[in-house]
């Protein structure tokens, strides 16, 4: 699956949300935006080139549940899920030295 097909429903699947209300759905909603912003910036490709890393999807639902259950933490790359992490870095062009 693209990131760009990548439904609430998908999220909430992978997160093991069984709460339908608006509100989570918003929240949801927020943290898929943060974390593909997250993404963009961690991995330095184009928003055009994410539909082409399918793993890149389950990057993000990891990004998301941590944002979702750690909602009082900060991601970075030093907190960053471990499955992310490897996924993102095995794309990313803007690792440090």
């Amino acid at each position: 699956m693209k990131i760009g097909e990548l439904s609430i429903e998908v999220i909430r699947a992978h997160c093991g949300i069984s709460d339908m209300s608006g509100e989570t759905t918003v929240l949801l909603e927020m943290y898929k935006s943060a974390a593909t912003a997250f993404i963009l910036g961690y991995t330095g490709i184009s928003k055009d080139e994410l539909n082409e890393y399918e793993d890149i999807t389950v990057a993000c639902c990891c990004i998301v549940d941590d944002m979702y259950n750690n909602r009082s933490m900060t991601v970075s790359r030093e907190t960053l899920n471990p499955t992310a992490r490897q996924i993102l870095d095995s794309h990313s062009r803007n690792l440090l030295a």
